[in-house]
């Protein structure tokens, strides 16, 4: 038995697999951890001119897409990845010959999250509580994975979407959002770091096509401290954070809070800096985690999905754990193709 990787495609819920399978030219999907709605692009060929006439899709439509991978790890057995549910957003023709090219995100077009710019407040409010009402007027069922659920004395809302909101609240806890198969979901990526790698990729193995490594230490910090004022009773508390294997270079991460963490001002006194601790190790997490950066291009892997964590080795000091934040999987007629952006796990922090 041979070894092959195939779409399975559905368009407003029909499966149209085996229709479309002779005028596939390519497939891409682009799945990415977080900030970035997931994309899939579908290139098709169009000489009888039905794609731009009675088969033309319409913008809004729902595509759902896989991909199966037959015999590809162990013969007689097949392997797929859901790559999700996403809404047509953009059609393309070009040529000669003619081809049409079909794109389609991951979040809603019909949905307000990207779109409507909003003004507007929340007083003594949980983040899970902003995301969980946000997700129900954009028809989202909410995935909240965090352990800790940030608590806000006023949040405001001025001239943004509300995807810019979600994704600047959840930045500044250190925490990941995305948008994928009619669910919003805010993750803490430090303890999907935590999780067992889906693969050991090594130096010289055939499936490990090219390879560019980086570190970068502008906006790299050694350290953070953090100094919260309560202007009501004008209590102040100065609290710091230095991990374990901190950069060798770098400066200390000033971070200035006032009533914006209701946590702090209303935690008991003895707790008050180990919880302003924790902020400033939330935030230095999220100055450091681009400082080993990794792009790999390998044959096609199912495996490989944003949010999920590699072991690389034999690359010396880049050697160790790194977490998928974009995984694009590309099919066409050369084969199966995966490529992954990585950064390496954080220890310590």
């Amino acid at each position: 038995m041979s070894r092959q990787a195939r779409l399975y495609i559905e368009y407003e819920g029909e499966d149209i697999s085996a229709d479309i399978s002779s005028s596939i030219l390519s497939f891409s999907y682009t799945d990415n951890a977080s900030g970035k709605a997931d994309e899939i692009q579908l290139r098709l060929e169009d000489v009888k001119g039905l794609w731009k006439g009675l088969l033309y899709p319409k913008k809004g439509s729902a595509i759902k897409a896989s991909i199966i991978a037959d015999n590809w790890d162990t013969t007689g057995y097949s392997e797929s990845l859901p790559c999700g549910l996403f809404e047509i957003d953009e059609i393309q023709l070009s040529g000669p010959p003619d081809i049409v090219e079909i794109k389609a995100v991951s979040i809603p077009i019909s949905s307000n999250l990207r779109g409507e710019k909003k003004t507007r407040a929340w007083e003594t409010i949980r983040l899970s509580k902003i995301a969980s009402e946000i997700a129900a007027k954009s028809g989202l069922k909410l995935i909240f994975d965090c352990d800790e659920d940030p608590m806000y004395d006023r949040v405001e809302q001025v001239k943004q979407n509300d995807l810019e909101l979600l994704f600047k609240l959840c930045t500044d806890a250190g925490l990941a959002i995305k948008v994928a198969n009619k669910k919003l979901i805010i993750f803490d990526e430090e303890k999907y770091e935590a999780k067992n790698a889906v693969r050991k990729i090594i130096k010289g193995e055939a499936d490990l096509l090219s390879y560019s490594f980086s570190t970068s230490s502008r906006d790299v910090y050694k350290s953070a401290e953090i100094n919260y004022h309560d202007p009501e009773t004008g209590e102040k508390i100065k609290a710091s954070f230095t991990p374990k294997n901190s950069p060798k270079v770098g400066q200390t991460l000033k971070i200035n809070e006032s009533s914006n963490f209701a946590e702090i001002k209303k935690s008991p006194k003895g707790a008050k800096a180990t919880l302003a601790i924790k902020k400033a190790k939330k935030r230095l997490r999220e100055k450091n985690k681009n400082e080993f950066k990794v792009n790999l291009r390998l044959v096609g892997d199912i495996k490989l999905c944003a949010g999920s964590v590699v072991e690389i080795e034999g690359f010396g000091i880049f050697d160790g754990k790194y977490f998928i934040e974009t995984a694009v999987h590309n099919l066409d007629s050369s084969g199966y193709i995966t490529e992954i952006e990585v950064r390496k796990t954080l220890e310590g922090y």
